[in-house]
């Protein structure tokens, strides 16, 4: 009997357990999720009398019959609908459906099951979530697929989830993919969304995140800071275009392991917007360009690929290193400790924590070469200039730090020699530069040598006083200005008279080739003069001694010889002045024909300038060979 009892208890423990088994994991079999259509689904959650309205389990498919309302139109080609990227163009069309949402969601596990459909020249997209007003929390967890479109959402809205084949089986039978889509939405506080897909070689995960626009307001629900989040962990593709992010908390934009990437076309007015881009071994295609980044990024970049598509003109406002951050605030946990004074503490590391702490320097050092290395393998020359002088900067604040620390001439040389190489040519990258910084340095010596004599310009000392003592006996005379240019010239012409008679005279004695060619070296010879001689007759339309002329007269040949004579004294002026120019070129060319053509203390400012050229022209040489090799 006692045997018989046993056997019964025996055989009603091993039901209940076979029970409670087939209870407690009918959650996780696909076949038994609880299937509701978009409007039951909608219809639970106005119903439940509680603020919070809790779901798991459950799978959310598109009923034509009473599921008009959720439909979202797009006037596009069927091939579009494989093509994600048509959500950046906010080609959603709003409805008159704006259902308001009073409860805090938080759906576990919940699957949304999205099809598109082509009638005629519209494509109707039955979409998760669309045109909703969201006025408490939304929590969504084990989510492998979804569609928000047209959403407000006015407090915290987070997305977290793991791989579950069972939802899979649910969501995609076929394609084993899942595609998670957020567009045109705008979300008042705090963002979280975090996807780790740890079965990447066979399920497909996505994340889509275009035309959004994020704003981080006090959240007076929540007694903890949440900064924004959004953490796509090996998954397929992950694109986040035409985003436009305002101030408030720290927008933290993460990525890893991801073999599609794009980050397009964002605007981004958060000061101190963090952005983890890592471990980019396994990904092929990778587009970050054309954002607009309004303040200091926080950037994290590792592993750059020749074949990524990077402009370096987004990064405008400058970036620090996340990790250069994290030795500079090593007892500091300023990820979660980022409240008001978060762009002070950002400003404290940009201006002097990142040049002060050794590790912090090194480690921006180390990012910004990475984006020089980047730019040098694809050629872009204008880019790795702009990132290897940002480099060169970094690098004379650190000198100027440690003169300070350690004054001594080392230091200070070190300093002063790259403060002279920014100035010069920009750290050799605009040797345009140095060329412009040598003419000034010329005209600067030349300037000195006009106003002391040289042996180039021996004529210079009496040049002036000549054309004073031809005038006043021009004035004084009744012969023309020419006549009294002619003698002035007597001597000269007088030799080449002489030289034009001796060949006259011995014509037989003399082969004909010396008569040939000596009679043109007269001519040359005498041309100068005679021009001058033809000018001059025109010149002088007013004869006579200026003495004797009557007033009108006298007048009129004043101005005339005060014109000639301001104008021969500009001829004299330049002259000495070319001089002085050729002079500075000469000795800062360091080509000195032997001599220094100057005597007194500019001789010994000869010998500076010609340094000051040999150092100058050397540096220009390295940075134009450098250039050309670069490019």
């Amino acid at each position: 009997m006692k045997l018989h009892r046993a056997a019964i208890v025996f055989l009603y423990v091993v039901m209940l357990y076979t029970v409670f088994t087939k209870t407690a994991f009918s959650q996780t079999n696909s076949e038994n999720f609880k299937t509701y259509s978009y409007k039951e689904f909608f219809d639970l959650i106005e119903a439940e009398k509680d603020s919070v309205f809790e779901l798991n389990d459950a799978l959310i498919a598109f009923n034509w019959a009473t599921d008009k309302d959720f439909i979202v139109n797009y006037n596009t080609k069927l091939d579009s609908v494989f093509d994600h990227t048509y959500l950046n163009k906010s080609s959603t069309t709003k409805n008159k459906f704006n259902r308001i949402i009073d409860r805090e969601l938080r759906l576990t596990n919940v699957q949304f099951k999205n099809h598109a459909k082509y009638i005629g020249d519209t494509i109707y997209q039955f979409s998760s979530l669309y045109n909703f007003r969201f006025k408490k929390r939304v929590r969504l967890n084990e989510v492998m697929h979804l569609d928000i479109y047209n959403c407000v959402f006015e407090s915290y809205f987070g997305i977290s989830n793991g791989y579950n084949s069972n939802s899979v089986k649910v969501i995609d039978q076929e394609n084993n993919f899942g595609a998670i889509d957020i567009a045109d939405n705008l979300f008042h506080t705090e963002v979280r969304i975090q996807l780790f897909n740890h079965d990447n070689n066979t399920f497909k995960q996505s994340l889509y995140v275009s035309n959004n626009t994020f704003f981080s307001k006090p959240n007076t629900e929540s007694q903890y800071h949440y900064y924004n989040l959004i953490y796509p962990v090996k998954i397929d593709q992950f694109f986040f275009n035409d985003n436009i992010i305002h101030e408030g908390k720290e927008f933290n934009l993460s990525s890893e392991d991801i073999e599609s990437i794009e980050i397009t076309d964002n605007s981004v007015f958060n000061s101190g917007c963090s952005l983890f881009l890592t471990k980019l071994d396994r990904t092929n295609y990778f587009n970050f360009e054309n954002n607009d980044f309004k303040a200091l990024l926080k950037l994290n970049f590792e592993r750059f690929k020749n074949n990524f598509d990077i402009d370096w003109g987004q990064f405008k406002n400058g970036f620090v290193s996340t990790k250069g951050m994290g030795f500079a605030f090593r007892n500091h946990d300023y990820k979660r400790d980022f409240g008001a004074n978060d762009s002070l503490k950002l400003i404290e590391y940009d201006t002097k924590l990142k040049v002060e702490n050794e590790k912090a320097f090194l480690s921006e050092i180390q990012l910004l070469s990475d984006f020089y290395k980047y730019y040098k393998s694809n050629f872009n020359s204008r880019s790795f200039n702009d990132v290897y002088v940002k480099i060169k900067n970094l690098e004379t604040r650190r000198m100027r730090y440690l003169h300070n620390e350690n004054p001594n001439f080392k230091t200070f040389f070190r300093w002063q020699i790259n403060r002279f190489l920014k100035v010069f040519s920009n750290y050799g990258t605009e040797p345009e530069r140095a060329i412009i910084f040598s003419f000034y340095v010329i005209m600067l010596f030349a300037g000195i040598y006009l106003f002391f004599p040289n042996t180039w310009d021996e004529h210079g000392r009496k040049r002036i006083m000549d054309r004073y003592e031809f005038f006043i006996k021009y004035m004084k005379r009744d012969a023309g200005i020419h006549e009294v240019y002619l003698e002035e010239k007597h001597q000269d012409l007088l030799e080449f008279e002489e030289f034009k008679s001796m060949i006259d005279k011995s014509d037989k004695s003399i082969p004909k080739f010396f008569k040939a060619t000596g009679h043109p070296l007269y001519k040359w010879s005498v041309l100068g003069t005679k021009t001058s001689v033809r000018w001059l007759k025109r010149f002088d339309i007013v004869s006579g001694k200026w003495s004797e002329l009557p007033e009108k007269k006298k007048l009129w040949k004043t101005v005339l010889i005060i014109c000639a004579f301001i104008v021969a004294l500009i001829y004299d002026l330049l002259i000495k002045v070319l001089n002085a120019v050729m002079l500075s070129v000469n000795t800062f060319t360091t080509l000195g024909f032997g001599e220094i053509p100057i005597k007194g203390l500019p001789r010994y400012l000869a010998i500076i300038q010609g340094f000051i050229g040999w150092f100058m022209l050397t540096i220009f040489s390295v940075s134009l060979i450098s250039q050309l090799l670069l490019n």
